[in-house]
């Protein structure tokens, strides 16, 4: 069972369409040519009609006896009437004329004169009726007619419809003596018309039959090839691009429409044969770009945590060798000279024997390496066979693509990025992209190792020499006290302590960790400043409080570490004041030698204040002269 929406209901109605189109068209262009030939045929009988008006009202004026008329005075005159005969002659040599009439005009306007009519005629005019409505032509011309004229067109007045033609006549000394008027009735003209109007009609009507048979063989004959050409396009549409049925075209014009389509077809395959090909490239490129951003992103992340420059090198390596598939990965980094480029990391197991040997290239002067590292510039080699800048190394035997990244940081060459496949024209735009893209994330990792380590360094010098200057303080510290310095706290009381140091206390100093005795009842502390113990904590618990809890000892912890860092601010205190103090000392001294201007006043003021300042010395200065000494 056919669907509405199958290709053979979709034929019938395209074949129903162009037959009714057809049908439609002959209908309008036979009705379009009637309806012209009709319009055309009334124009002519109209003009024709006036055409012959003018010939009758010339013919009727030139009959025209202007002395007679010019004596009428009334309707009894005996010119009345044989002027009114021999217009009524003229009236009736033509059947089509409604009225023959003759007019004057005064100052009132137009009246009537005689008109050709029977006596009696209750549509004849008297003699002097006024013309109250004449038609547009006369009206306008009346005063000064000279020529026969015609109406343009119907009028219509109290007599009824007409179209009308005027001449003047004259006397024999050529003097205007009046106008005579002739009319025809508009339904008389009107009638002619309808009847060939009804004429038009009825060849219209009997056509009819005749042009829809045209109009149905035409769209017939037209939508079959067209009929086909939509299964065609159908098929096609449903995926048969070969789909090519033998067409037989009834026009050289639809023959060259069935061979467009089917070329159109054929490129409509090759097309979509193409765009197949190229979406499933493009698609493996976006997929190849979306792993090599990830790996990017990857290869980024694990670099930045990793500190060790050795543990870094190898890891890029080994990462940019696993996500992009290259033969081999190699890291030069330039020598401290910047002479070489000397490998430090890669992944293959020629590069492991060039790492062991400690391979290296001249800069700016062996293979692709060696200029990249000289001209900060990348370089590729899609064929290294072609390229005269490729070094030839027998531990790689099998690259045939190279491509080498300088490696920059604020525009200095720390090295390059060495990157080699077993393919031909292995490297393509997005590869040099992303690969520039993460060797300048290798290099900022460089660069951040290095000044860590160095940074590291330099703290952990900082560190030492800070930790010896405390230490060596604290020494001369405990040195110049001539007692042991210790306190006690015993019934709510402080108490200073000069025992000697406990063995537990001794234990604790040489450890630095704290030690619990007497059944966890007796906690011991080491009182640092930095990682020098310089004293102890002892803490006991008076019989019946338990023993130390994890809270407690981490709480004692706490206070001992702020103790420490409260003695070494107290210790540097005290050094600085006493490093004031002999400043201050010096700079009185100074004072008081400055404000001597003798020489001998100035040695005498500096031994008696030195002396007094340095208590229990003997203060001697002495100058050498050439021949004396002076004291």
């Amino acid at each position: 069972m056919k669907t509405r929406n199958s290709p053979f209901m979709r034929t019938i109605s395209l074949r129903s369409r162009l037959v009714l189109s057809f049908i439609l068209l002959a209908f309008l262009a036979v009705g379009l040519t009637l309806t012209i030939s009709y319009t055309i045929y009334r124009q002519q009988d109209r003009t024709d009609l006036r055409q012959r008006l003018l010939n009758i009202v010339s013919l009727a004026s030139l009959q025209q006896n202007g002395d007679l008329f010019v004596s009428i005075n009334s309707s009894s005159d005996p010119a009345f009437e044989q002027i009114r005969l021999q217009n009524l002659r003229i009236r009736s040599s033509d059947p089509d004329l409604a009225f023959v009439y003759t007019m004057r005009f005064d100052s009132q306007g137009l009246y009537f004169v005689v008109d050709a009519v029977e006596p009696g005629d209750p549509l004849g005019s008297a003699f002097g009726e006024r013309y109250n409505i004449p038609g547009p032509v006369l009206a306008a011309n009346f005063t000064t007619m000279d020529h026969p004229m015609v109406e343009n067109d119907f009028y219509t007045d109290e007599y009824g419809t007409f179209l009308s033609a005027y001449a003047p006549f004259y006397t024999s000394d050529n003097q205007l003596a009046g106008i005579i008027g002739v009319d025809i009735s508009a339904n008389k003209i009107l009638a002619n018309e309808r009847q060939v109007l009804y004429w038009f009609i009825g060849i219209f009507v009997f056509s009819l039959p005749l042009v829809g048979l045209a109009g149905w063989f035409l769209g017939d004959r037209l939508a079959a090839p067209i009929s086909t050409l939509t299964q065609v396009a159908v098929r096609i549409s449903e995926g048969e691009l070969d789909f090519r049925p033998n067409i037989g075209f009834p026009s050289s014009e639809l023959k060259l429409l069935g061979k467009s389509f089917y070329s159109m077809a054929d490129q409509l395959h090759s097309l979509i044969d193409s765009l197949e090909q190229r979406i499933a490239e493009r698609t493996q490129a976006l997929e190849r770009r979306a792993s090599q951003l990830q790996a990017t992103a990857e290869i980024g992340a694990a670099v930045t945590r990793i500190r060790n420059l050795d543990e870094l090198l190898g890891q890029v390596t080994r990462l940019i060798s696993q996500r992009f598939a290259f033969y081999h990965v190699g890291i030069f980094l330039l020598d401290n000279t910047e002479e070489n480029a000397v490998l430090r990391a890669t992944n293959s197991e020629g590069g492991q024997r060039m790492l062991a040997r400690g391979h290296k290239l001249k800069v700016g002067q062996v293979g692709i390496v060696g200029y990249v590292t000289g001209s900060g510039q990348a370089r590729i080699a899609l064929d290294v066979g072609k390229d005269a800048v490729f070094f030839n190394n027998p531990d790689l035997p099998e690259t045939h693509s190279e491509m080498a990244l300088p490696l920059i940081v604020g525009g200095k060459i720390l090295g390059a990025l060495d990157v080699q496949s077993v393919k031909e024209m292995a490297f393509t735009e997005e590869d040099v992209s992303i690969l520039k893209v993460l060797a300048d994330q290798v290099a900022i990792a460089i660069e951040n190792t290095r000044l860590f380590a160095s940074t590291q360094a330099a703290l952990e010098s900082t560190r030492r020499t800070y930790s010896e200057a405390g230490r060596v303080g604290w020494q001369r510290l405990l040195q110049e006290k001539s007692e042991k310095i210790g306190f006690v706290s015993a019934a709510r009381s402080v108490f200073p302590i000069t025992d000697e140091a406990s063995p537990e206390s001794l234990m604790v100093i040489k450890s630095g960790k704290p030690i619990l005795t007497n059944d966890n009842t007796t906690l011991h502390l080491p009182i640092k400043v930095r990682e020098d113990v310089i004293g102890t904590i002892r803490l006991e618990k008076t019989q019946g409080r338990g023993q130390w809890t994890e809270e407690e000892i981490a709480a004692a912890g706490t206070l001992s570490e702020q103790l420490g860092s409260a003695l070494e601010s107290a210790r540097l205190y005290e050094q600085i004041s006493k490093r004031a103090e002999v400043e201050s000392v010096i700079g009185e001294i100074a004072s008081k030698v400055g404000g001597s201007i003798n020489l001998r006043n100035v040695l005498q003021t500096a031994v008696e204040e030195l002396g007094r300042v340095i208590p229990g010395s003997e203060v001697v200065i002495q100058f050498q002269g050439n021949d004396k000494t002076a004291e």
